[in-house]
């Protein structure tokens, strides 16, 4: 069975833990061939709940082991809606196999896409404006509201369920992930920080506003205001969380894409990088940075990654067949492809 978690709605996160060791982000160069080593302060280290990924029950009979502390990064360019949501979801089923260890995917996205939740009604989109304007629609695999993915660098974390630091609790798990987002933001000079249980206003319930509105406890914010939206689902015995962390703010799309007349309820509830920073950062910067705040917080070390030809063949095989089919986009049927 399938759990989604999504912190757009459900704010009931429990408390952190720290875990952040001396962590290396190992990057393969293009056309050079050799290793860059980048080394993030050493900082104290916590450990409880924890376990080595070669004693998680998550692992598959037979599967092939990794050592707990390095990690895949793959850092892709901007990709169709499809595309980018048939990778992510082949990359935590392999994971979840025991055919990868974990993952971290950095990636954007072209043309404009509005991703909904896997529950979501297709209703709640403005088709025809969607059309009109060149922004695609797709249905995610993860749950939750309404996402407008275009000024923005959008990360997965792939892992095994129990794999060390993140453990077998998924809010744990999904509150540590967002921990190493926040260590990844203040690189870039944003004081970011996770919600509280007191997070500002209610904003009323709008079934079309989408899930930066509203930040629940646990997702990073600026103030009280929004920066990363984030959703969980679980894939076998591993886990597939994704979000977007805003760069700037196309209002007009925003409001469109949702049938909305303008986007002052959705603008007054987030934060983008170009209101704190006062430019938009590059998507090279900000991908850098995150990945250096997973390595650091998480204490693992990042190696430079591409999909292999097995993941490559599923992913086209789930973007031609799910991502691309009408009747999971529209119709939510769950049953393709096997």
């Amino acid at each position: 069975m399938s759990l989604h978690i999504s912190s757009f709605f459900d704010p009931r996160l429990h408390a952190v833990e720290r875990v952040a060791m001396h962590a290396t982000i190992l990057v393969h160069l293009p056309c050079k061939g050799d290793v860059k080593r980048v080394h993030t302060r050493r900082r104290r280290t916590d450990r409880r709940g924890s376990c080595p990924l070669s004693g998680t029950a998550g692992v598959s009979r037979g599967a092939v082991h990794f050592p707990a502390m390095r990690w895949r990064l793959l850092l892709d360019g901007a990709a169709s809606g499809p595309r980018n949501m048939a990778v992510d979801e082949t990359l935590a089923e392999a994971v979840a196999a025991g055919a990868s260890p974990p993952v971290v995917r950095l990636y954007r996205w072209a043309p404009p896409c509005l991703s909904l939740g896997a529950s979501q009604p297709f209703g709640v989109a403005d088709a025809a404006f969607c059309a009109a304007a060149g922004v695609d629609i797709v249905r995610r695999p993860t749950g939750g509201r309404a996402v407008l993915h275009h000024v923005e660098v959008t990360y997965l974390v792939a892992a095994p369920l129990g794999v060390a630091p993140l453990g077998h609790d998924l809010q744990g798990v999904y509150r540590r992930i967002c921990e190493a987002l926040v260590v990844g933001l203040r690189r870039l000079g944003v004081d970011a920080s996770l919600a509280g249980a007191e997070t500002g206003p209610p904003v009323r319930p709008v079934e079309a506003i989408p899930c930066f509105v509203g930040p629940a406890a646990g997702e990073v914010v600026v103030g009280h205001r929004k920066l990363v939206g984030s959703a969980m689902r679980r894939v076998g015995d591993a886990v597939l969380q994704h979000g977007a962390v805003l760069l700037g703010w196309d209002g007009r799309l925003q409001a469109g894409c949702l049938g909305l007349a303008d986007d002052t309820v959705l603008r007054a509830a987030v934060v983008t990088l170009e209101d704190v920073l006062g430019v938009v950062p590059s998507a090279h910067a900000v991908a850098e940075a995150l990945a250096a705040g997973f390595a650091e917080s998480l204490g693992v070390a990042l190696e430079r990654s591409a999909m292999n030809a097995d993941e490559e063949r599923r992913a086209r095989l789930l973007e031609q067949e799910r991502y691309r089919n009408q009747r999971w986009t529209v119709a939510r049927e769950r049953s393709l492809p096997a």
